[in-house]
């Protein structure tokens, strides 16, 4: 109040510049001769130097006028502000009569370009105390029973005033600019009339500014020290949003240091806050207490979505006591139509920054709440508020009723449920984050749970620690971060999935899983990876993933979720291929039932983007124990290349690299096989059913086809290879034991018993280059070996019809060791041609039995013919006689007159025409 009292007694003193003025009228001195006795007054009361840099003028008509310009006041040493005060022009206009009365009637009192400024240094002195210190003044030689000076002022009027006020120990500024006043009837126990209109801005620690207007009745009563305002109406806009008060009455008492504010009212968007404050001891130990109301307020102009929720009026209460270290609000009421909040006590310790609310209860759309332990502090640097927050169970599809979204199924996806929800967590909520602890959501069987789920306010991040989600069998646990949400939202984190029974997740979802031949697959799943991305790009730096008894590990990017490229390198500890296969069928196929050629649809083919590495470990397919099997794909718009794909057996290995163009018309297949000492026979029986060839295999080739249907493969296969086939057999003929079967019958000899059932024949190498046409696969040095035979021939495999056709020519080798080789040393030399031909599943083998015969017939009778012999004239006639039947192989066998050489032929081939010698 020091600076009310300050203002009073510069107000008043510049009145007593007036009446100063006025006396020097009255005894018409010129007044600007007593500037150094004004100056020097000035000194003497405060210590300050005056300066009067205008000049003084009068006026006697039609009333006592005094004009003055250019006053400054100086300032308190140690501030940096020249002047206290300073006024550029005062107008003063007294009443003449009663000047003789003694009484002071001020016509008006017009002030401009007043400057008042008001300081406190860092030490927390001010630049008035000097002045507020009485200063000794000579007794007054007036009697004492003269009667007292009266002032009365009509009009007061100040105009383009500023007040300032600094403060450095705080670093807080505030001043009021453009500052307006007009008061009329100024007298003491009177209403005064005033209405004053300024700006107010404050820098600093907190910058604003306001525009303010003011119009009330003031009753002055000096003597007690009383002061009230009647009709107050305070005027302002904040947020460019008008804010009113007004107050039927405020009453201020310095005496008892008392301030009543009654029937106050405060305006904000036509929402009225009304109630009654009263202050005590406000100078000492201010204490407060009072009530206000929130009373009917339209909703809609602070909700924008009330209309939708049906918010009509908002009403809300509360009363409060206490000091400004302990406030206490109790019964603290809010309610929104159906909807409430209700605070019974609240405690705000404003030394210590803290409000405490111990319970606190809502109740919105539906949903019941408690509120526990709340705790605000540090409310006026860092505020952050805590506490617990419950929710009871609540109907989810009534909530999503009222917040106008579509209601849910009662069943939804994986057979889960939505009906009742309910949640419980902590929170931290500040200026910078929301933080919720121990956050629990349940609806119905599922429920959700996290360590902390932290929302950042002054950067777009979400961050979820340690969450874990119980949903239908599924057991999903990780930590997510989610940051530059919405534009570009990217997010990281970990995945982990817990074993789970995949057949059980997807009946669940309505897929059924195809028969397979273990049905105790797809019980089993789990998942550990990290995780992170964005809106365009997911990406699994460390992915393990497990099915069954088998391990995925590696990393994996998806790219462009609308046309989706992949990126991997991945690999498979141990798979077996076959238990997830179906089961095979032990019925006959019958042919009519075959499915027609269907064309391939390579749609999925062509938008497939691949990049990446697939790797097994251990992989068994078709019952074939594969291991370091390992593939790099590139996939691009359906130009697709597996560059290599290789493979081990126990013995052996495989690779190959395959190219599929399926952008053009038709699609185009390129295989570029590498076979190195490869078991076929497991290969050949496993994958196409083929069991009559075994051996190890070295092949390579080259092979190109049209990929339009499985037909058009086969059809249009071409290219060629190379193979050599080592310590082999093909199984269903024994060419051996048919040889000597024929021996038998040659030397008239019973056959052999048939103790050995065995119908294969063994071969150390067999060698041949093969050139594929459409299909159809050529070769024309086909080259087997074994320790018994030697075999050589052309021929062709027709993949289309599934049909072979081969011309062989076999040969026994010199030694009769070997599969059936005994006693066939003299048939060495001997050459057999063999027919091969028929389909893939019954070829027929068929030796040529004359020209073994004629073949082995030579061999032996030149045996004969070169045997010494004692009777040369026998021996060259039976040379001749051989000779002659030798050269009957010329002769047609349809001569309708044999002759006795036919005869003797006949006699020696015939037998044999339909002896079976074990070929199949």
């Amino acid at each position: 109040m020091r600076v009310v009292k300050i203002l009073g007694f510069t107000l008043l003193g510049i009145m007593g510049l007036g009446v100063i003025a006025l006396i020097a009228v009255v005894l018409f001195v010129n007044p600007n001769q007593y500037k150094p006795q004004i100056i020097s007054a000035v000194k003497a009361q405060t210590g300050r130097d005056l300066s009067l840099d205008g000049d003084l003028k009068l006026k006697l008509f039609p009333l006592l006028a005094v004009e003055m310009n250019k006053a400054r006041l100086s300032n308190a040493q140690g501030f940096t502000a020249p002047d206290f005060a300073s006024i550029e022009s005062l107008q003063l206009r007294l009443k003449l009569l009663p000047l003789l009365r003694k009484e002071v009637e001020i016509d008006s009192l017009q002030l401009s370009g007043v400057k008042l400024f008001l300081a406190k240094d860092a030490k927390g002195n001010n630049n008035w105390a000097d002045m507020s210190q009485p200063k000794t003044t000579a007794a007054s030689s007036e009697p004492a029973n003269n009667k007292p000076l009266t002032i009365a002022l009509s009009a007061l009027t100040l105009q383009d005033t500023l007040l300032q006020w600094d403060d450095a120990s705080s670093n807080q500024h505030y001043k009021l600019s453009g500052l307006q006043l007009q008061a009329h009837d100024v007298a003491l126990n009177k209403p005064i009339t005033l209405n004053l209109q300024t700006q107010i801005t404050s820098t600093g620690k907190a910058a604003w500014e306001y525009p303010l207007q003011l119009n009330t009745q003031l009753n002055l009563n000096l003597e007690q020290q009383q002061y009230q305002f009647n009709t107050l109406r305070l005027q302002t806009t904040v947020s460019n949003q008008a804010l009113v008060f007004n107050s039927s009455s405020l009453a201020l008492d310095l005496v008892k240091q008392d301030l009543k504010l009654n029937e106050l009212d405060l305006e904000v968007a036509q929402a009225h806050l009304q109630g009654n404050v009263q202050v005590q001891q406000f100078l000492k130990q201010p204490s407060l207490s009072g009530q206000l109301r929130l009373a009917d307020v339209d909703a809609a102009q602070f909700l924008p979505q009330a209309a939708k929720f049906n918010l009509k009026k908002i009403n809300a209460g509360v009363q409060f006591s206490g000091d400004l270290q302990n406030l206490t609000f109790n019964d603290f009421k809010l309610q929104a139509d159906a909807q409430n909040l209700t605070i019974p006590q609240a405690i705000f310790k404003s030394q210590a920054q803290t409000l405490s609310i111990p319970q606190a209860q809502f109740n919105a759309l539906g949903v019941k709440a408690q509120l526990s332990n709340l705790a605000g502090q540090q409310l006026f640097s860092r505020p952050q508020l805590t506490g617990s927050l419950r929710a009871e169970p609540f109907d989810l599809a009534a909530l999503l009723q009222q917040l106008g979204q579509n209601p849910l199924p009662k069943t939804l996806l994986l057979g889960i449920t939505a009906q009742q929800a309910q949640l419980e967590t902590q929170f931290q909520v500040n200026a910078e984050s929301l933080l919720f602890n121990k956050v629990l959501i349940k609806v119905d069987k599922q429920q959700f749970q996290s360590d902390a789920c932290v929302v950042y306010l002054k950067k777009p991040q979400l961050t979820l620690e340690k969450w874990n989600l119980q949903v239908a069998d599924l057991d999903l646990k990780g930590t997510t971060t989610v940051e530059n949400y919405p534009a570009q939202t990217s997010f990281k984190g970990t995945l982990q999935l817990g074993d789970t029974n995949l057949r059980t997740l997807l009946t669940r979802l309505g897929i059924a899983l195809p028969a397979s031949a273990d049905n105790t697959v797809f019980t089993r799943l789990s998942l550990n990876t990290s995780i992170n991305g964005n809106l365009q790009k997911l990406q699994f730096p460390a992915l393990n993933l497990r099915l069954d008894q088998s391990s995925l590990q590696g990393a994996l990017t998806i790219e462009n979720f609308s046309n989706p490229a992949f990126n991997f390198s991945l690999a498979v500890d141990d798979l077996d291929v076959d238990r997830y296969l179906s089961p095979k069928s032990t019925a006959p196929k019958n042919p009519a039932q075959t499915a027609s050629d269907q064309p391939f649809n390579l749609d999925g083919l062509r938008k497939l983007n691949l990049n990446g590495t697939l790797r097994a470990a251990k992989l068994k397919v078709s019952q074939l124990q594969l291991r370091d099997v390992a593939l790099s794909v590139l996939a691009k718009q359906g130009d697709i290349k597996i560059s290599p794909l290789s493979l081990n057996l126990k013995e052996g290995s495989l690779s190959a690299v395959i190219a599929l163009n399926a952008q053009g018309n038709p699609p185009l297949l390129r295989i570029q096989p590498t076979l190195s000492h490869f078991p076929i026979a497991p290969v050949l029986e496993n994958l196409v059913n083929f069991d009559r060839l075994s051996g190890v295999i070295d092949l390579n080739g080259d092979l190109n086809a049209n990929f339009s249907s499985s037909q058009s493969v086969l059809n249009s296969l071409s290219g060629q290879f190379n193979v050599t086939l080592n310590d082999g057999a093909v199984k269903g003929a024994n060419l051996a034991k048919s040889i000597r079967r024929a021996r038998a019958v040659l030397h008239q000899q019973q056959l052999p018993p048939d103790e050995n059932n065995t119908l294969q024949t063994d071969f150390s190498s067999l060698q041949g280059k093969f050139v594929a046409k459409n299909g159809v696969l050529y070769t024309d040095n086909l080259d087997l070996k074994s320790p018994l035979l030697r075999v050589s021939g052309v021929g062709e495999v027709n993949l289309v019809s599934q049909e072979l056709a081969h011309k062989l020519q076999v040969g026994l080798v010199e030694t009769s060791k070997g599969q059936e080789g005994l006693d066939l040393a003299d048939l060495k030399g001997v050459v057999i041609p063999v027919n091969v031909h028929g389909p893939f599943k019954a070829p027929k083998v068929e030796p040529n039995l004359q020209v073994f015969l004629t073949n082995a017939a030579k061999q032996k009778l030149g045996e004969l013919l070169h045997k010494p012999s004692s009777d040369s004239a026998t021996q060259d006639k039976f040379k001749q006689k051989v000779g002659d039947l030798l050269n009957k192989q010329a002769t047609t066998e349809k001569s309708a007159s044999p002759t006795p050489q036919d005869k003797l032929w006949n006699d020696l081939v015939q037998p044999l025409k339909n002896v079976n010698l074990g070929v199949f």
